[in-house]
């Protein structure tokens, strides 16, 4: 084995500082890798983003053994240094440039809203700010689903009035008043950024629909008029697999429908081996139109009544690491959990489904808990601000399990996220040529995001 073949001009580091100003988590056992616990008294959290000197990166990491946005402060000076063999290399290109990040966020479901009412009022806020808050994950877009969804204690649209076609009684209902608008507008109080909100139909009245249900598929009846851009901006598709393709082409290539047309929104659901692929055909089809991921949960599925839905699944922390990698790797501008927060079965939902959250609420003992893939979405949400700038990473070699994506903020701040699938650490360079030179390692089954100035 050769351990040191070649030279390099960097920047490596002279020590690795421990940072414990911020309030830590409260572990407990999960499925196989721990979940934090927040009560009435106690809460982990994190500290603000604050620009650092020129020659000093601020390294958190999230692993499978339970270290949760952990944050380590990585000293640098300037000289020559030898190189392993075995170390990957990461070039950063800045010049190098490919899609603006618009957010990223979860969804104001009723389901979201009726579990934070459940729950003491500081605690709710406490939630709130978990999400939106610098001392947070500083999330910055929210989906609002227009009337209910599935996960909502019933069904229901804005006009359920049959054959109402002039919308007469079309209304909010007491849902939006007691569940979404009051959390809406917390969060919009309590961000960091701007928060950017879209708005999405779960489903067409019943009456509207050639099958006569809510759910169960069906097409609109009657002739649907549209809004021009001067009106609303609108997004196409929002579902999941490669259909995704055709309905871009079948849309874009009518003028008459594109121009009531702003971008493109799919789920992560089913997508396969090959969803890169498919991204950059879109993109390379339709270069003009914006895409984002608009939902995404796990574990969606129905249950036997009274069972828990599991926390501390490190398989799927991982799985939604794997998908915004893949998403951003390829022009997604945007990701967007499903619910914020549900009940330890995954509840409610009308059509008796459960699904895993990164939030759970515990309303009878007066807690919730915070999953791992609440800091594997942080360490995303929290360091890619809006309008920060993928830039081009390259590795010198191809490592399986091994996974790497780059931004740079609108403040100037470079972000590099690292993934390591591996069941061993990794060591690799950062190598910028606008900075030197980053000599680390990554722990097994661990994300890391690096962030550094000029």
């Amino acid at each position: 084995m050769k351990y040191f073949s070649f030279i390099l001009f960097n920047i490596i580091f002279i020590g690795i500082t421990l940072v414990e100003s911020r309030r830590e988590c409260i572990a407990r056992k999960g499925h196989d890798s721990p979940y934090c616990v927040c009560n009435t008294t106690y809460c982990d959290d994190l500290d603000p983003i604050v620009k650092q000197p020129k020659g000093t990166v601020l390294v958190f990491e999230t692993n499978k053994k339970g270290d949760r946005l952990k944050q380590t402060v990585v000293k640098v000076s300037t000289q020559y240094t030898e190189t392993a063999d075995e170390s990957i290399v990461l070039t950063i290109d800045k010049n190098t440039k490919y899609q603006k990040i618009i957010g990223f966020g979860g969804a104001f479901t009723d389901a979201s809203g009726l579990n934070l009412k459940s729950l003491p009022q500081e605690l709710a806020t406490n939630v709130i700010k978990d999400y939106f808050s610098s001392n947070g994950i500083e999330y910055s877009m929210g989906r609002v689903p227009i009337a209910g969804c599935d996960f909502s204690p019933r069904a229901y649209t804005y006009n359920d009035q049959n054959d109402d076609f002039e919308l007469k009684t079309f209304a909010l209902q007491k849902e939006d008043e007691d569940y979404k608008i009051p959390y809406i507008k917390m969060a919009r109080n309590m961000s960091s950024h701007a928060l950017t909100l879209f708005a999405s139909p779960w489903a067409s009245p019943a009456w509207m629909k050639t099958n006569g249900h809510l759910n169960e598929g069906g097409l609109l009846i009657g002739n649907p008029a549209g809004y021009g851009q001067d009106k609303l901006n609108l997004m196409v598709y929002d579902d999941y697999g490669d259909k995704i393709v055709n309905w871009a082409d079948v849309c874009f290539n009518d003028k008459e429908t594109a121009q009531y047309i702003n971008g493109i929104a799919y789920h992560c659901y089913g997508n396969g081996a090959n969803w890169g692929d498919v991204l950059e055909k879109v993109h390379q089809r339709h270069p003009d139109q914006f895409v984002i991921s608009s939902e995404c949960c796990q574990e969606f599925k129905i249950l036997k009544a009274g069972t828990p839905v599991r926390l501390g699944v490190w398989d799927n922390s991982e799985s939604y690491t794997r998908d915004i990698m893949i998403n951003l790797e390829h022009w997604t501008r945007g990701w967007v959990e499903w619910n914020l927060v549900l009940d330890m079965y995954g509840q409610p939902n009308w059509a008796h489904f459960s699904s895993e959250a990164p939030i759970l609420v515990n309303s009878t003992g007066k807690e919730y808990y915070k999953d791992p893939k609440f800091y594997i979405l942080g360490h995303f949400s929290k360091f890619l601000a809006p309008d920060s700038v993928r830039v081009s990473v390259k590795a010198d070699k191809t490592v399986n399990g091994f996974d790497s994506v780059a931004f740079v903020r609108p403040d100037n701040a470079m972000v590099v996220i690292v993934y390591n699938q591996r069941d061993s650490p990794t060591d690799f360079i950062i190598k910028d040529q606008t900075v030197g030179q980053i000599k680390t390692k990554i722990e097994s089954r661990s994300v890391q995001t690096y962030i550094y100035w000029n």
